[in-house]
């Protein structure tokens, strides 16, 4: 990764005193929704039901009308909203590691030294990590944005010109954070591979934070193929995926953080792992 520069803070310093987004009022909410809400009753906790026991977590309401404005803005999913740092159980070593590497670099940013990147096999829990840390980044004011990077290679590589979704591109390319969701996920095509390839390059080179998860591994020996067996899977490399000039220049923009585990999905908990 690339160490930050004066100039990156500068650029960031440049989104702190952008004037305040205009939320619309049907990202909002409402008061009388809270205190009818049906995850809480009113009382802004839930509780969440674990084998290891039962769990008191923020409700999704306790938010407030801001920050939930912010979380649509940012096209986080709905699914995700309320996969905060805070409502993260880690049930293992590796899980315990990733989720205090990402609760440091929340707490750090914007002085830290470039991007994450989560891989781990289905439902290990990257994507909660992910987005907790886009959450945490976001009530720090942060720009902040959500993209599948299925949806992005979709968007650039499989539709006409005259058809694709420009705004949301810019967005993804220009974003002072961007969470992109299952790298690798697409098709592995050279025009997807290329589509890939021109977002990210275009961040590395104006110093932008990439926050990403992948369900491939990076190597198909030792821990890795074993882990990945353990979920019935015998998957491509990540550089399979996305090709090798991708994979290198994601390892200058990020810190890879491995999240091991079995499927925590089964479940189908609201903050299921993913």
């Amino acid at each position: 990764m690339r160490k930050i520069t004066e100039e990156a803070l500068k650029v960031r310093e440049r989104f702190r005193n952008r004037p305040a987004p205009v939320i619309p009022d049907s990202a909002r909410g409402s008061r009388r929704g809270e205190e009818s809400c049906a995850e809480c009753g009113g009382s802004r906790w839930r509780v969440v039901r674990r084998p290891e026991g039962d769990f008191a977590e923020p409700c999704g309401c306790a938010f407030g009308d801001e920050l939930r404005g912010q979380l649509a803005l940012a096209r986080i999913p709905k699914r995700y909203q309320q996969c905060y740092l805070d409502a993260y159980r880690p049930l293992n070593p590796s899980q315990r590691s990733a989720f205090h590497l990402a609760q440091a670099y929340a707490g750090k940013y914007p002085l830290v030294d470039g991007g994450l990147l989560f891989i781990g096999p289905p439902g290990s829990g990257k994507t909660h990590l992910a987005v907790g840390v886009l959450v945490s980044l976001l009530r720090k004011g942060a720009d902040c944005f959500f993209l599948s990077s299925v949806e992005l290679t979709q968007e650039i590589a499989d539709k006409p010109i005259s058809e694709r979704d420009w705004a949301l591109v810019d967005r993804a390319r220009d974003a002072e954070v961007l969470l992109l969701d299952n790298i690798g996920g697409h098709r592995a095509t050279t025009v997807s591979q290329d589509a890939l390839l021109s977002v990210l390059d275009r961040r590395y080179g104006e110093e932008l934070v990439t926050i990403a998860t992948s369900g491939f591994p990076d190597t198909r020996t030792g821990e890795d193929v074993a882990e990945w067996e353990l979920h019935g899977t015998s998957p491509d490399t990540l550089a399979d995926r996305i090709g090798l000039r991708t994979r290198s220049l994601l390892a200058h923009m990020c810190q890879t953080i491995k999240v091991l585990g079995p499927d925590g999905r089964p479940d189908r908990e609201p903050n299921m792992l993913r």
